[in-house]
């Protein structure tokens, strides 16, 4: 299949254009939507559709799994008792912020402190390496727009915890459109395999004759000829206002690269380019099928063998 992407690995003209993609790549994603927030359920799925729907475009297949919960386990028990008392706080630090205007250090601090606790319960059943989504009312998280965190501030907006595989979607953005796609272009740039689909990165490179591409960070927005049809450059108009991209925005070249070099998304079904196993596969203690040779090891013994018998 074809893709619109910005043209920044090819001669670096940035123009707009259509390329051949060789692989399908697929990730899971597990959300939270913290309940009594301004987040209706019907705000928080419009979010994970619009961006299943675009990344879609580029053969990357996203599912969402709502947290859940076995309470016939004494560990994932105990996690939604602790999930149960971090939202309780938390909604209770959250109803003394002003909403849109300044609010003090400290207790954005308190509210951001519940938050990570949120986020703890839900990895005590997802694990650390999976990227997770909260539809929240405020929180103070540390974020920038490169991976140094000398230069991460702290802030009340929609983004990605620079620390954790973690992104927070803020009141504010509750009537947007896009926001998480956006923010999915973030996440799903972040190292978290290395090597992870080289097969997939060559054949994609030298189907299309691409230059080695120029380095970017994950936290890093585009910028250049075109910006303005960059899902990754937002548009916000100023702060404590809904973002809202367009459905035509597009995929750089090197972002698609960089999300396929992170190793979140991982090759699966559809992938062209994953060596398929040759001849047939025989079950373990079947026979072997007729007419295939025994095995160059095996055979070489057997001659041995009937070598020494002979002498």
């Amino acid at each position: 299949m074809k893709a619109t992407f910005i043209d920044d690995a090819v001669g670096h003209n940035r123009a707009i254009k259509d390329f051949e993609l060789v692989c399908r790549c697929d990730a899971t994603i597990t959300w939270f939507r913290i309940p009594n927030t301004s987040w209706t359920a019907a705000q928080a799925r419009a979010q994970r559709d619009q961006a299943r729907d675009w990344f879609n475009k580029y053969c990357i297949h996203l599912t969402f799994e709502q947290i859940s919960f076995n309470m016939a386990k004494p560990r994932e028990r105990r996690a939604k008792q602790n999930l149960d008392a971090a939202v309780r706080k938390y909604l209770q630090v959250v109803a003394t912020i002003p909403q849109g205007v300044a609010a003090p250090a400290a207790v954005l601090e308190r509210a951001q402190y519940w938050l990570l606790k949120i986020d703890d319960a839900i990895r005590r059943v997802v694990g650390r390496r999976r990227l997770v989504v909260i539809f929240l009312e405020e929180w103070y998280v540390l974020v920038g727009a490169t991976n140094n965190p000398s230069h991460w501030r702290k802030n009340r907006i929609s983004a990605n915890d620079g620390r954790r595989l973690l992104i927070g979607l803020d009141r504010y953005d509750c009537t947007g459109r896009n926001v998480l796609t956006h923010e999915l272009l973030h996440a799903l740039r972040k190292p978290v395999r290395a090597g992870a689909n080289a097969r997939c990165r060559r054949n994609f490179q030298r189907l299309h004759n691409l230059n080695p591409n120029p380095r970017r960070t994950w936290p890093d927005h585009y910028g250049g000829r075109n910006q303005n049809r960059a899902m990754s450059r937002p548009n916000r108009a100023a702060a404590f206002r809904p973002l809202r991209m367009a459905d035509s925005r597009v995929l750089t070249v090197t972002e698609y690269l960089q999300i396929e070099a992170a190793g979140y998304v991982t090759c699966g079904k559809g992938c062209t380019c994953i060596k398929k196993p040759r001849g047939r596969i025989r079950k373990p203690g079947g026979r072997r099928p007729k007419g295939k040779s025994k095995p160059r090891r095996a055979a070489k013994r057997g001659a041995r063998r009937t070598k020494l018998r002979r002498r």
